[in-house]
């Protein structure tokens, strides 16, 4: 008997394919949208610890007042870096991190909405250009038949 598995136990149908275009595309506009995010939660902690708390950005009175920025960095750090990381991960050639940059970026359009309502239309229109890029990326046809056929060849493995 030799070591080399048959082609039956191997078939080249059942080896994942790379991203497409518009899916990397993706992956590239939720990386950027990250390293924003969590450059601007390090910014917001690192200016609390030099400063204290904005008294201008909430109002209370509870002891936990103090501890805004660091919340708000650890929040973003936890939202958004799985969305990087996933990013990432389809980059260099594997499958998982477009349903995290869908959701968050579903998300974003919603978020980008507040930002239009408190004025800050710039990022606002930044963060929604971003959002529907991103989306549209993740959505478009080539992404989805890639990861619905990802999807079948990781289904077909496990049912032999």
């Amino acid at each position: 008997m030799s070591s080399t598995p048959s082609p039956q136990e191997t078939p080249d149908n059942l080896v994942p394919t790379s991203a497409p275009a518009p899916m990397k595309m993706s992956a590239a506009v939720a990386i950027v949208e990250g390293a924003a995010a969590i450059g601007y939660g390090i910014y917001f902690a690192i200016t609390q610890a030099r400063m204290g708390a904005d008294e201008a950005l909430v109002e209370s009175d509870t002891a936990a007042f103090a501890f805004v920025g660091v919340g708000t960095a650890l929040f973003i750090l936890a939202a958004f870096g799985p969305m990087v990381y996933g990013a990432i991960n389809i980059l260099r050639g594997g499958q998982w991190g477009r349903s995290i940059i869908v959701f968050i970026n579903a998300l974003l359009l919603g978020i980008a909405f507040f930002m239009f309502s408190g004025g800050a239309v710039a990022l606002g229109v930044t963060t929604l250009i971003a959002a529907l890029l991103a989306l549209g990326c993740a959505l478009h046809p080539a992404s989805t038949d890639w990861a619905t056929s990802n999807f079948n060849k990781r289904r077909a493995r496990q049912q032999r």
